[in-house]
């Protein structure tokens, strides 16, 4: 893997091509082996990557289980006042990493993707002013600590990808930071602890979404497991048969209602989207200019259907929020895997539906404890 990626050794990427140009680049896009991590960061002249605009760097382990892990600190790449576009999805950086980057790019940053991993066992060295605390301190201290802490103003994000790893113990630590631009909200999560319990991760987005100029200007939103060990089914239920609890009614409502620009939405399977607000999204009472929909049902997909057909159907006299509705014109149906002939009717009833963008149909596998989709 090394040979491959340095050429086989015939080239140096890091001696050889970035340090010598470190002042001039614009534009940073490389594929590394973990082990030139060090290397890379410590031979870095201060300031460096001054005129740096675009970063999207990897680092591939060579040896070992190809597992994400947490790499030592991309404090030497910082400050990052210039740059405009961040990628670092496939890298995984600590919660006080990522808050000190936000906080260095928030005048610049255009699009932003970024693997974030908590965890209680490894502190962080050099914590940053925005030093997240693990366990949360009281509400009590919380409210104060939101009190002192000034809010980061990302001026010109326009899209946000996140991969979050352990943070569930980390509610709050999206509220500094105020996105009044943002068209696209993208959320992966996993847990170890709390596994697809988007029950418990739930009413800190929406609390989020409500409070800060992100509820006028999203356009995409899209919350979905992140699945990096298959343990983690097995420890949803701790060897019991009992199913996940399920996000509140009225907390995922609320999440809807503060979005009302919303045109792509994206639930993952543990949010299951109860009839009543099948029937305000149907009516255009609950996000009026939803066009792309994707959404698990573990029963009844015909009430999916039924939703869609009422919701495109143009009716004459109709309430104002059914006229300017606007129609679905693309919908992803995650269910059970069914038998074929059951598979071959969903596809009928999908292709029925005369969809302008078409429609996706994803099978989900069984949960290896309850055998169930729990």
């Amino acid at each position: 893997m090394e040979d491959l990626i340095y050429g086989r050794g015939m080239i140096d990427i890091v001696n050889e091509i970035i340090l010598p140009n470190i002042d001039r680049l614009h534009y940073l896009d490389c594929l590394l082996p973990a082990t030139t991590h060090s290397q890379l960061l410590e031979n870095l002249p201060e300031p460096s990557l001054l005129a740096l605009a675009d970063l999207n760097i990897t680092f591939v382990r060579v040896n070992g289980s190809n597992a994400m892990n947490t790499f030592p600190p991309l404090s030497a790449i910082l400050p990052l006042q210039p740059v405009m576009n961040i990628d670092l999805g496939a890298v995984s950086i600590s919660l006080d990493q990522f808050m000190t980057m936000i906080h260095q790019s928030r005048d610049t940053l255009v699009r932003g993707f970024f693997c974030i991993t908590g965890s209680a066992h490894q502190p962080e060295q050099h914590p940053s002013p925005y030093h997240v605390q693990h366990p949360p301190p009281p509400p009590s201290q919380q409210r104060q600590q939101q009190i002192q802490i000034q809010p980061i103003q990302m001026r010109l994000l326009a899209s946000l990808h996140l991969r979050l790893i352990n943070t569930n113990h980390f509610p709050t630590f999206l509220l500094p930071i105020h996105l009044p631009v943002l068209t696209s909200l993208w959320v992966e999560w996993s847990d170890q602890q709390h596994p697809f319990e988007w029950d418990a991760a739930l009413p800190s987005y929406t609390h989020w979404v409500s409070i800060t100029p992100l509820s006028n200007t999203l356009e995409q939103l899209l919350l979905m497991d992140l699945s990096i060990s298959p343990a983690l089914c097995a420890r949803v239920h701790g060897g019991s048969s009992s199913s996940l609890p399920l996000p509140d009614y009225t907390q995922l409502e609320s999440l809807l209602r503060a979005v009302p620009k919303l045109k792509s939405l994206c639930l993952p399977p543990g949010i299951r989207v109860p009839l009543p607000i099948l029937t305000q999204i149907a009516n255009g009472d609950l996000l009026p200019r939803l066009d792309s929909f994707s959404l698990a049902m573990l029963r009844g997909p015909d009430i999916i259907f039924n939703m869609v057909r009422s919701r495109n159907r143009n009716e004459i006299g109709s309430s104002y929020s059914a006229r300017t509705r606007s129609h679905i014109a693309f919908l992803n149906l995650m269910v059970p895997i069914p038998p074929l002939d059951v598979r071959r009717h969903l596809l009928a009833k999908m292709k029925g539906l005369n969809l302008k963008k078409g429609y996706r149909l994803q099978f989900l596998k069984a949960c290896r404890v309850c055998l169930g989709h729990c």
